[in-house]
């Protein structure tokens, strides 16, 4: 999301205040993206339900209003809303988010439809729960690299397939002026069917697109894709942004591939000077080869990052903060497949996904069944007060009947 941030700053010419180390659409990322997950969970849960109808329409209408703008005048293809998970066109964002306008002005009408599941005197639970949920999961993602990955460069991804397409050539034929199409293994054979053209139908477009790497002029993608040893590919979109800190477990990686006969490149912009600005720093002496940086900033959400490959198949991925996980390799000085890198499980994102739902999910039910329990505690410690409470009047009923009775009786015996 971050990236996606940097775009909308280029495309309304802003430009972002310093912050360090941390660059300012990262905070921007987290915020908002932190901001609408609270958000949500506040309608669902039904805390401070005025408040929360406010803001969803405030939110909502500035959403739609940018929307608008990318659908009529912008050249970003996508708003980014959901990342990788699920690609929307800007047509199709706007279709959307116009739906959720008109539910947010609904619900403005009605706040007290929405369900609430618990009290208002625990609310502040969930609240704090859900603040701290979205938090500690998006600064782990920033350290480290993130949990669900939706990209095609996912553990276990083969690029090789990923790739290719699927095509087919078919053939036009014309006879006694009607036009009939075949394919290559049913092409006519009578001498009065005329050849008009050949054609190329997509039966189904690459996962990627434009993956290219050159060592200069030299395409290397098909032989990286191919290597059926160990390729390790260093990767950074900006090597004057990256993180140097790493270098020592790079450099003893790189040693370590030497010693073993792997592959180990780095893949950045073409930029020459950036590349002899990194080498100075880190005293680097692995080859360079060149890609696309909006490829690089898919293929890893760190930089730098790493990617170990065999025969075109993801073994592992890497942030900087997590070097230290490959590195150890080489300190036993061991042959890579003898650590079983080869063995990866490539339907493990359903069952991430299942994770960190279920990380949220499960202490927030947990919550919410503390409150229903103290809930029913109260009304059943008041209704047994108001039982004793009945109890007690009636006793005092009788008692004051009975001494009625009493005091009357004299009079009767007289």
């Amino acid at each position: 999301m971050a990236y996606k941030v940097e775009a909308y700053f280029t495309e309304f010419g802003v430009v972002p205040p310093v912050m360090g180390d941390i660059r300012f659409s990262v905070v921007i990322a987290v915020v908002l993206g932190a901001f609408e997950f609270l958000l949500g969970v506040y309608l669902l849960a039904g805390i401070h339900r005025r408040f929360t109808s406010w803001c969803t329409l405030v939110v909502m209408s500035l959403m739609t209003a940018l929307t608008a703008y990318l659908y009529f005048f912008s050249a970003i293809p996508d708003c980014g809303c959901f990342g990788e998970a699920i690609v929307l066109s800007n047509r199709d964002t706007l279709l959307k988010n116009l739906v959720l306008l008109l539910l947010a002005a609904s619900l403005l009408w009605a706040p007290r439809r929405m369900a609430r599941i618990i009290t208002q005197r625990n609310q502040w639970i969930l609240a704090l729960y859900s603040v701290s949920y979205v938090f500690i999961l998006s600064v782990y993602t920033l350290y480290h690299i993130p949990v669900l990955d939706f990209t095609p460069y996912k553990v276990g991804a083969d690029l090789s397939v990923a790739t290719r397409g699927e095509y087919e050539t078919v053939f036009d034929y014309e006879k006694d002026g009607r036009r009939q199409t075949f394919d290559i293994d049913h092409l006519p054979t009578a001498g009065d069917w005329t050849f008009v053209e050949a054609r190329t139908n997509v039966i189904k477009h690459p996962e990627i697109e434009s993956l290219a790497v050159f060592d200069g002029e030299q395409n290397m993608t098909d032989s990286l894709l191919s290597d059926t040893g160990y390729v390790f590919l260093l990767m950074s979109p900006d090597l004057d942004e990256a993180d140097a800190g790493c270098s020592d477990y790079v450099n003893d990686l790189y040693d370590y591939c030497v010693d073993h006969g792997y592959a180990f490149y780095a893949l950045t912009p073409p930029d020459s000077a950036a590349q002899s600005r990194w080498t100075d720093v880190t005293g680097a002496s692995y080859s360079f080869l060149a890609a696309d940086d909006e490829n690089l900033k898919a293929m890893v959400r760190s930089n730098p990052g790493m990617l170990l490959l065999k025969k075109g198949r993801i073994l592992g991925k890497w942030g900087h903060n997590d070097f230290a996980v490959p590195a150890g390799v080489c300190e036993a000085d061991r042959p890579l497949h003898v650590v079983a890198l080869d063995h990866v499980a490539p339907g493990s994102l359903s069952s991430r996904v299942l994770a960190v739902i279920m990380w949220f999910v499960v202490p927030l039910f947990l919550v919410v069944m503390a409150d229903r329990i103290w809930i029913s505690s109260k009304f059943y410690r008041h209704y047994i007060f108001k039982r004793n409470l009945n109890s007690s009047k009636k006793d005092e009923k009788e008692n004051r009947s009975r001494q009625l009775e009493n005091e009357q009786e004299p009079a009767r015996r007289h």
